[in-house]
C-alpha cells in the first residue's frame, strides 16, 4: 500500500499526441496533473461530462455578466464550491478574482496545497468570454 509521501497523481496530456521516442501518450504527473484538473473543473459546463452532470461549474456562464464586484464574488464562490466538491486531492488556501477591464475579463489566482503536503501551489488564470 503506498504511503502519502510516494503517491503519484497522473493524468493524460490534453493533446493526446504521441511521444516521439516511446510512442506512448505523454502524461502529466503530480502537481501538473492536479493543476490541469483544477483548470478543467473551473471551465467545465453542466452536462459537458457524459454520465457526470454534477461535475461542473457555472463560471463560464458568469463571464457573460457585466464586469462588476458582484460577478467577481460569484466567480470566487463558484470556484470554491466546485473545488471543494470535486477535487478531494487539494486544500484551497485562497482564491483571488480581480476584474481586468483592459482585457475584458477576470484575473484569477488560486493558492492551494496537495493533501498531505506542505507545498503551496499557485495557479494563475485569465477568464474571458468567448464570442
Amino acid at each position: 500500500m503506498p504511503t502519502p509521501s510516494n503517491v503519484i497523481f497522473s493524468d493524460f496530456g490534453a493533446t493526446f499526441t504521441k511521444h516521439p521516442v516511446t510512442s506512448d501518450i505523454p502524461r502529466l504527473t503530480n502537481v501538473d496533473a492536479i493543476k490541469r484538473s483544477v483548470r478543467n473543473l473551473i471551465l467545465t459546463r453542466r452536462f459537458e461530462r457524459p454520465f457526470e452532470p454534477d461535475i461542473s461549474s457555472r463560471v463560464t456562464n458568469m463571464l457573460f455578466e457585466p464586469l462588476s464586484a458582484l460577478t467577481e464574488l460569484g466567480i470566487q464562490q463558484e470556484i470554491s464550491n466546485v473545488l471543494a466538491t470535486s477535487e478531494p486531492r487539494i486544500v484551497v488556501d485562497d482564491i483571488q478574482v480581480n476584474i481586468n477591464s483592459q482585457r475584458d475579463g477576470y484575473d484569477v489566482g488560486i493558492i492551494f496545497s496537495i493533501v498531505n503536503s506542505f507545498e503551496r501551489i499557485k495557479i494563475d488564470l485569465f477568464l474571458e468570454r468567448l464570442q
